[in-house]
This record gives C-alpha cells, structure tokens and sequence, in this order.
C-alpha cells in the first residue's frame, strides 16, 4: 500500500481508536527520498536559497 485517501469526515472515537490502534503501527518515511528526488544543492526558489518577497 502505497497511499490512502480518506473521505468524509470521522466521528471522534474513530479518530481516537485509529490514534491509538494504527498510527503506531505506521512506518513513516520521506517520499523525496525514497524516490531519490532530493536535490543535491538547495534549489534558489523562495523556499529554499532564493529572494523572498
């Protein structure tokens, strides 16, 4: 499983059952990397190097 996409909105005790019961179970990771898309410089782009306005 790559990706989720939840819809609607849950009532509270599923959102605390779920906090309890999966969320820690869940390895998390940064996409960037795990595609192998992290730049070797930082970019000069307002979030990285470059001006902000």
């Amino acid at each position: 499983i790559r990706a989720f996409i939840f819809s609607g909105y849950p009532h509270l005790d599923e959102v605390v059952s779920f906090g309890k019961r999966v969320l820690p179970n869940i390895n998390t990771c940064s996409l960037p990397h795990v595609y192998g898309r992290v730049p070797d410089i930082t970019p000069p782009t307002p979030l990285g190097t470059g001006e902000r306005r």
